[in-house]
């Protein structure tokens, strides 16, 4: 088996694992979805692809959240956001701003009301990225 196809096995397996996450979280069986989350994260880790890495902490963030473990939570957001810090773009920015409502939500939780910051900063590029693509599509 060649190596493409190997990557593209292993790729596959991460989207499996991680729709199964998605489905067993939806049916409220939070373990399940951890460990297949969990898996999901870990196939990915050998991809060297920070922005599928960063997107594949999502999921187990939401997990955390509806476990009402914020704590581990924040871990997985805080890390998902660190591995966006060397990329750029639109994509990235849509992105960033999603972990930060996510972090906001979660110290919210704590009453922690720095949550406002992060609200601010997931609206100040929610904003910019909106307005920069009204200008492109009506101009």
């Amino acid at each position: 088996m060649s190596n493409s196809s190997s990557q593209r096995i292993l790729k596959l397996k991460a989207l499996t694992y991680n729709n199964l996450a998605s489905q067993y979280l939806r049916d409220s069986f939070y373990d399940k979805s951890e460990d297949y989350a969990l898996k999901s994260l870990e196939i990915k880790k050998g991809f060297g692809d920070n922005y599928s890495l960063a997107v594949a902490h999502k999921s187990p963030s939401n997990i955390y959240y509806f476990k009402k473990d914020y704590k581990k939570c924040l871990e997985i957001l805080y890390e998902g956001l660190a591995l966006l810090d060397s990329l750029n773009g639109d994509r990235i920015d849509k992105l960033r701003s999603d972990f930060y409502l996510n972090i906001a939500y979660s110290i919210y939780r704590f009453r922690d009301y720095r949550s406002y910051e992060y609200y601010g900063k997931a609206w100040r590029i929610y904003n910019k990225t909106s307005q920069e693509e009204n200008e492109r599509v009506f101009s």
